[in-house]
């Protein structure tokens, strides 16, 4: 097998990635993107059975893109499979 056998992307964001058409692919039943939000970027590939699982598409509403963090009233906010923002969390 080349490559990576297991991947599970969660919760997470891809922004501003434009440069390329493909941001991701996955490829293999054990590749999964779940619970993400993809704005501004690529596609997300899939291929041989590897799964997408609510991936969205919208503007994720950042306060300034230095320390990502979200803006009020983002549909990041308390989205995540663990009920924290999607993304990066930060504390402060």
């Amino acid at each position: 097998m080349n490559g990576i056998e297991n991947v599970h992307i969660k919760n997470s964001v891809i922004d501003n990635s434009r440069a390329t058409s493909s941001i991701v692919h996955l490829k293999g039943n054990n590749h999964v993107i779940e619970n993400c939000v993809v704005f501004n970027s690529g596609k997300v590939k899939l291929s041989a059975n590897a799964q997408e699982i609510n991936l969205e598409r919208f503007n994720p509403k950042w306060e300034n893109t230095e320390n990502f963090k979200v803006k009020n009233g983002s549909g990041l906010i308390n989205a995540g499979t663990d009920q924290k923002n999607t993304g990066l969390i930060n504390d402060d």
